[in-house]
């Protein structure tokens, strides 16, 4: 025993001068994030490719015009939930429509993401610094993510309604908790579905302790999801239902399968998060205590949401959060629940320490620049321009900053057309071919293969001459490129049908602008 002293007295020397390191290192990369948000957030241009059309939808709200209705050239909705847009919807009324409220919507709900994660670990058994480390192991997963915290998406919101719920389910002890826990967790599956698969093992787990209260959550949860439901499908002619729950299941499965969440989204980013909760849970099948059971519930929710999202052929990195937010809870109650255990405790904690360094990179080069900027000012002149409207496929919303309409396309309306509802998107495809013919467009900016083989278009107009500029930061690199102006028949040349005409130009070419 008095042997033993001298290298216990060791261990928690070491503990005491790594212990601070976490705290630096935690303290350093919450605030990268969070000084990179409010840098970005007021950026007047998409830092997300699908950003624009959260905005449509919002101005559509703020119009009193409805969120789910028959796809056509004029608008598609979304396959998401209305909540988010709901709340940016009341955001914007006093701020205004634009990016900066659904962003703002946000970055209030990533930053409770990480209040929720440190009040999760100091609930089962970690201090203030693991549950400061937890919510700067989150915060280190913005690359990962495609850089989607603050984006106007509807993820953050749903993170924090997920977590807001699972803590409630845990802390509460009456009735009526549970039903505040109920009613949250319905909130979370009304922003987004997958939230649905992440609140049966809590469920689950809940009910080996107490039957009575998860029953009352899941009742309530159930009854007023399935109460809007009803509501929404009765006021949209049944096209809430179409968007919500039949289309995502009309699409193809991902082609790399589910290897790739393993290999590519979770091993190489949160290695030692992952090494450390595989021995808590293994563990937990040993020794079943409170704090492990609810830990476990939330690993298995969090990852299998992740990676049945990541395997919908739609899925994009934002569908990682709640596996990342799973981890980054349990790593640090894991380190805590060695806390008699100083060797083991002194090894857990360098590796939280070195898990965080390992994601302090790829800060820089992540927002928007002013040659950015200056490109989407000159994107804008070429669109003022332009003697008539022009349908944009994609980054919508931008548009109606030049004076002209937003058409309700890109990815929604892909969603319907690469489904395997061929009557709704041959119908869609119609619709659109249909405005482009009719003469209500002056030309169509990166029309889709389909729509150039239906519509006779001059030649195009290379909207940028840097191919680096005006690219959004986030998800997928995809900005405008060509505008094809369509071509209208004179009297001269005969057209498709068999008559004369002369192919002219519907609207002048301007000048493309020109792009540092």
């Amino acid at each position: 025993m008095i042997g033993q002293a001298p290298v216990h007295r060791s261990f928690a020397l070491a503990l005491r001068m790594v212990r601070p390191l976490v705290a630096v290192l935690a303290v350093v990369q919450l605030g990268l994030y969070l000084q990179l948000a409010v840098r970005t957030i007021s950026y007047p241009f998409p830092l997300e490719w699908m950003e624009g059309g959260t905005v449509d939808v919002v101005a559509r709200l703020v119009r009193g015009q409805p969120l789910y209705t028959k796809p056509t050239a004029e608008y598609v909705a979304y396959i998401y939930p209305p909540l988010y847009y709901w709340v940016s919807a009341l955001a914007a009324r006093p701020i205004g429509v634009g990016f900066v409220a659904p962003r703002l919507v946000s970055l209030v709900s990533i930053c409770a993401v990480f209040v929720l994660i440190a009040a999760l670990i100091r609930r089962n058994g970690g201090d203030w610094i693991e549950a400061l480390a937890g919510a700067a192991l989150l915060a280190g997963t913005y690359e990962a993510t495609e850089r989607w915290f603050h984006l106007a998406r509807v993820d953050s919101l749903f993170l924090a309604l997920l977590l807001g719920g699972a803590y409630l389910l845990q802390a509460g002890a009456t009735r009526r908790s549970a039903v505040a826990a109920g009613a949250v967790l319905f909130l979370a599956c009304l922003t987004k579905q997958t939230a649905l698969i992440a609140i049966g093992p809590l469920l689950l787990v809940a009910a080996i302790a107490a039957p009575r209260r998860p029953l009352i959550a899941g009742v309530t949860g159930g009854l007023l999801l399935m109460g809007t439901s009803l509501w929404l499908h009765a006021r949209t002619d049944g096209w809430s239902t179409y968007f919500l729950y039949r289309l995502p299941q009309l699409h193809p499965a991902a082609e790399h399968g589910s290897r790739w969440f393993w290999r590519y989204d979770i091993i190489p980013v949160l290695p030692l998060a992952l090494a450390v909760t595989a021995i808590l849970l293994a563990a937990t099948v040993v020794s079943w205590n409170l704090e492990r059971r609810w830990t476990a519930a939330l690993c298995v929710g969090g990852i299998a949401a992740s990676w049945i999202a990541r395997l919908h052929s739609g899925g994009a990195a934002n569908a990682l959060m709640p596996a990342y937010a799973a981890l980054a809870v349990a790593m640090p109650i894991g380190i805590a629940a060695c806390r008699e255990r100083p060797v083991w405790r002194l090894a857990g904690t360098t590796l939280l320490a070195a898990q965080i360094a390992l994601l302090l990179h790829g800060w820089t080069g992540i927002a928007p620049t002013a040659g950015d900027r200056e490109a989407g000012a000159q994107y804008l002149s070429f669109l003022q321009r332009i003697d008539g409207e022009v349908l944009t496929w994609h980054q919508r919303f931008v548009a109606t900053r030049a004076g002209k309409r937003s058409w309700g396309l890109e990815m929604a309306a892909e969603d319907v057309i690469r489904s395997r509802d061929a009557a709704t998107a041959a119908a869609l495809e119609a619709d659109v071919i249909r405005v482009c013919r009719s003469g209500a467009v002056a030309g169509v900016i990166d029309p889709p293969e389909w729509l150039r083989q239906a519509v006779a278009f001059g030649p195009a107009v290379e909207l940028f001459t840097d191919p680096a500029v005006f690219r959004p930061v986030a998800g997928a690199r995809k900005r405008p490129d060509r505008y094809f102006p369509i071509a209208r028949l004179s009297m001269h040349q005969p057209d498709q049908a068999g008559g004369h005409g002369e192919i002219e130009s519907h609207a002048s070419h301007p000048e493309r602008p020109a792009a540092k």
